[in-house]
């Protein structure tokens, strides 16, 4: 490993200090109550530090613990519970919440600081959750570049072929050929931007350009008019274009009597696509789930829409839900 891969590993070792899966409210209220035990436990064990001036030291690091794993609320539970606990336990006079004039600022001085501490560690924590998300995306992309690079070559040579047994001669070859590169390049360009003025006001203008490359005659497009914004039509271009790129490489876009049927309807704000291959090769699952399979589900995230895919015997038949 080299000096520079080190580096940057060790530069990123305050990433794996916040959990990896957000915590549920109950988790958070426990994490906060285990410090707080721990806490008071070594407040007891430790009689070096005796007075009111050292009424709250071992709560400082169950607050940060609790703000910085927990969030918020768990680091405010910690807050209220050790400020009570450490009031009632050792400040003047003991076992009691009366609180005498003097240890007054302690009780404050202890609260205000508290607060501080739940700031900053909410904030530290959000940091880190950002950046940690906005590297699984950046890996992500990456892994679809590469994905997109190993398909591409046998997507111009699927390409080619589906030309050259339609084509009447060299120059018809050579004028289709160039012309489904263009819309190619076009489709490419529109699955990786999310510009307005690039993205095509209805689905069927975005199912046509994606299907361009590949040829409409073989393509039947159905449905009423649905508008779409670049939210929607990003990850509808990757779905389709790689619904499209399997066709053409192993279903039925790959023979000359296979077609694709793609029509959908809408029922208020979802919109249901369906893809359905007739007349291809006999299809089964696969044994492994590839990136582009798993790129095909993963498209829309969260409420925004999921997707469908079955492996028929007649063919691939792939169902996209998804809101506007």
């Amino acid at each position: 490993m080299g000096a520079g891969s080190l580096q940057k590993r060790a530069g990123r070792w305050w990433l794996r200090l916040a959990p990896q899966a957000r915590l549920t409210f109950w988790q958070g209220q426990a994490l906060a109550l285990g410090c707080l035990v721990i806490a008071v436990v070594l407040r007891f064990g430790l009689t070096t530090a005796s007075g009111s001036r050292g009424a709250f030291f071992t709560f400082f690091p169950a607050l940060m613990i609790a703000s910085f794993w927990g969030g918020i609320g768990p680091g405010l539970t910690c807050l209220v519970l050790s400020a009570l606990i450490g009031d009632y336990c050792w400040l003047v006079p003991h076992n009691g919440f009366i609180v005498s004039a003097t240890d007054v600022q302690v009780l404050l001085g202890y609260l205000v600081s508290g607060i501080v501490i739940l700031v900053i560690c909410g904030l530290f924590k959000k940091l880190v959750e950002s950046h940690r998300a906005a590297e699984e995306q950046a890996l992500l992309l990456t892994q679809e570049m590469r994905h997109r690079i190993r398909n591409l070559m046998g997507l111009v040579q699927a390409i080619s072929q589906q030309t050259a047994r339609r084509s009447k001669g060299l120059p018809d070859y050579q004028e289709q050929f160039y012309d489904r590169l263009e819309a190619l390049g076009l489709a490419l360009a529109l699955d990786m931007t999310d510009n307005e003025a690039l993205t095509p006001a209805n689905l069927d203008m975005l199912v046509a350009r994606v299907l361009t490359p590949f040829g409409h005659h073989n393509c039947q497009i159905s449905g009423p008019p649905v508008p779409i914004t670049p939210r929607t039509a990003t990850p509808l271009a990757l779905i389709i274009h790689e619904l499209a790129t399997n066709a053409v490489k192993y279903g039925a876009l790959s023979v000359p009597d296979g077609r694709v049927e793609i029509g959908w309807r809408r029922k208020g704000r979802m919109v249901h696509l369906q893809w359905r291959e007739i007349g291809g090769p006999p299809v089964s699952p696969p044994k492994a789930q590839g990136f582009g399979t798993r790129l095909i589900g993963s498209a829309f995230r969260g409420q925004e829409g999921k997707t469908e895919i079955t492996y028929d015997s007649t063919g691939v038949q792939c169902v996209v839900h998804f809101c506007l």
